[in-house]
């Protein structure tokens, strides 16, 4: 039996974390004790992305895929590398949303643009894994 790549369980938790992310932002609107812990989701979320991309990275590296294959895993990496800066722009974002109330609904936007960024990166991660490309023909001489 062959074993799932690391890259395909970890890479899972970023999209998650992404997708629900907006509801504890929600919440803490109203709920002030929520708030720091903001701050920690926005931290495993970065960390999440950095470990999928790395073991991603690395998974790559092992199988040395096809140039036409490669060249939808490079778009795949562009749009990750794009959600892991995106994700880290926003957290800052969330210590000031901990203390000054005008920046936490900025935050719910940015939260629900990581949403979108996760599905964008994961989109390109699915074309991989179900769509994949096909090999050019060989020519006889």
């Amino acid at each position: 039996m062959q074993s799932l790549p690391l890259h395909a369980l970890l890479v899972h938790l970023p999209i998650g974390l992404a997708l629900v992310l907006p509801i504890p932002g929600l919440l803490a609107l109203r709920l002030p004790a929520l708030r720091p812990v903001l701050v920690l989701l926005h931290l495993v979320l970065s960390a999440a992305i950095y470990a999928a991309m790395y073991t991603g990275t690395a998974h790559v590296e092992e199988i040395s895929p096809p140039a036409p294959i490669q060249e939808v895993i490079d778009e795949h990496e562009r749009r990750a590398q794009f959600f892991l800066l995106a994700a880290l722009a926003a957290l800052p974002l969330s210590a000031v949303a901990v203390k000054r109330s005008r920046p936490r609904v900025v935050l719910i936007a940015a939260q629900c643009a990581l949403a979108l960024l996760g599905m964008y990166a994961a989109l390109a991660g699915t074309t991989i894994s179900y769509f994949p490309v096909p090999e050019p023909p060989s020519v006889s001489p």
